[in-house]
């Protein structure tokens, strides 16, 4: 049997944050949630085992993801993929 990847979403568009998950559950990755702002990232991911972080780069809040990311590494890094839609 393969090894779980857990992997957490931080994502301000639900829609697309779903889907993502939808997806990525269906590849056999396990998702530990979806954040949609900077304090609620920074709660999951000291929560939860992350071995992958998908990171929007704009975000709810007054930080943004790139601010938000080099938080996260701080408490532990682990492989990053930006994501946007921001032209």
């Amino acid at each position: 049997m393969p090894e779980q990847i857990n992997v957490m979403i931080v994502e301000d568009e639900s829609i697309v944050a779903m889907d993502l998950a939808a997806g990525l559950e269906h590849d056999g990755y396990t998702v530990v949630g979806i954040a949609d702002n900077y304090n609620d990232a920074i709660k999951l991911f000291s929560d939860n085992v992350v071995d992958i972080l998908l990171m929007d780069i704009n975000i709810y809040g007054n930080k943004d993801g790139v601010e938000t990311a080099t938080e996260l590494m701080k408490i532990k890094h682990v492989p990053l993929i930006y994501l946007t839609a921001f032209t």
